[in-house]
């Protein structure tokens, strides 16, 4: 599937709701083993929220050999696709590694409750 993430954002990936949209749409194409392109064709900022959560949490139930054979990007420029690639990688590591999701969680629920 082809999807042109202007028609589900605008302009600008920043937000964590635009994220959500796209997470919401891909998600369970990619659980089937579906192909997936997201094309960034007139978007004019990316940003690291944005990419949290359309493509970071996707790996909570997918694993990365299969989001990286199912999932392209095309028409992403040369920083968004530093951030996609920076995000896919703490993603990973967050999500494989129970130690270091354990002390995440821990400090963003302390920071919470000061809050």
């Amino acid at each position: 599937m082809n999807i042109k993430v202007i028609t589900l954002t605008g302009e600008h990936c920043i937000s964590v709701d635009d994220g959500q949209k796209i997470f919401d749409l891909v998600h369970p194409l990619l659980e089937k083993g579906e192909d997936v392109t997201l094309d960034f064709t007139d978007i004019h900022i990316c940003a690291s929220p944005f990419f949290n959560t359309a493509i970071g949490q996707l790996l909570r139930d997918i694993p990365i050999e299969q989001l990286q054979g199912h999932l392209k990007f095309v028409n992403l420029s040369p920083y968004g696709n530093q951030v996609a690639k920076k995000v896919i990688s703490n993603a990973k590591e967050y999500y494989t590694n129970p130690n270091l999701q354990k002390a995440i969680d821990d400090t963003l629920l302390g920071i919470a409750e000061s809050a």
